[in-house]
């Protein structure tokens, strides 16, 4: 799977929003070494649950912060943020569930989730 590399591209000059962007960025890499050494260990469970909690608070903070400076967002774009937040905090609850294919299933949503967040 293609991992998510953090691109100058990617920055909006916001520097509260770069920088939890960045951080998602590290985030998943982390989840991904993690996993691919050790997908049993209690720090590649860790890792994975951070990624998670942070990309849901992630969602929520920009969402406010983007109402705090005056920026207009769209009530397509709202509902749109507001699913992903209930997808992502579903993917929590499935990993708790414990399947067998869970931090594959994981990793490959979050990787294609921070890869159009980031671009759009």
């Amino acid at each position: 799977m293609q991992h998510v590399e953090w691109k100058e591209e990617y920055l909006l000059a916001m520097s509260q929003l770069d920088n939890q962007h960045r951080r998602l960025v590290e985030l998943l890499q982390e989840a991904y070494r993690l996993n691919e050494e050790d997908a049993a260990a209690p720090e590649s469970n860790l890792s994975l649950l951070e990624l998670i909690d942070f990309a849901a608070f992630h969602l929520g903070y920009e969402a406010s912060w983007l109402d705090r400076n005056g920026y207009e967002v769209p009530a397509a774009q709202r509902r749109g943020a507001e699913h992903l937040k209930r997808q992502i905090l579903r993917i929590q609850n499935h990993y708790f569930k414990g399947g067998q294919d869970r931090t594959e299933k994981i990793l490959s949503f979050m990787t294609r989730w921070l890869a159009n967040h980031l671009k759009g």
